[in-house]
């Protein structure tokens, strides 16, 4: 059995994201449609989106392809996104989907950064979940977070 290579859960206002390992567009695909379903559950109210992706690979080629499509989500409702990265260049080709954007996408590599931008959007008790989760191996997100 495989290690699935991304993990989504919503808590109240948060979607919480953790990618990993090296990725294909089949990943990709099924990725962004797990998450589509994810933000269709919270639209209704205010909510933001957190993405550990400091264990995910993409190779060139599907970056490349990933940078062409055109996807979009109907973020009207979303107050913030912040993702923890492995380096500040991760994830560059992404940053064009957020161009039209209400709020500002925050990246950084520190987790104590997350912590802050966290604690201006959303519950205190929230902030607690999001610093577990960014804590919490892949492996391990079904036992700590059960799918929702």
């Amino acid at each position: 059995m495989s290690l699935k290579k991304f993990a989504i859960r919503s808590v109240r206002s948060l979607v919480l994201v953790k990618l990993s390992g090296e990725w294909s567009m089949s990943t990709d695909l099924s990725y962004l449609s797990e998450l589509a379903e994810h933000i269709a559950r919270v639209k209704a109210r205010k909510y933001c989106v957190f993405v550990d992706m400091r264990g995910w690979q993409l190779e060139q080629p599907v970056a490349h392809e990933v940078a062409k499509t055109d996807v979009r989500f109907d973020r009207r409702s979303q107050k913030g996104e912040c993702w923890l990265q492995a380096t500040p260049q991760q994830a560059n080709y992404l940053v064009k989907f957020f161009s039209a954007v209400r709020f500002p996408l925050c990246r950084t590599v520190a987790k104590n950064e997350v912590i802050e931008w966290a604690r201006e959007l959303v519950d205190e008790d929230l902030v607690v979940t999001l610093d577990k989760w960014i804590d919490t191996d892949l492996r391990d997100i079904e036992k700590i977070f059960p799918s929702n």
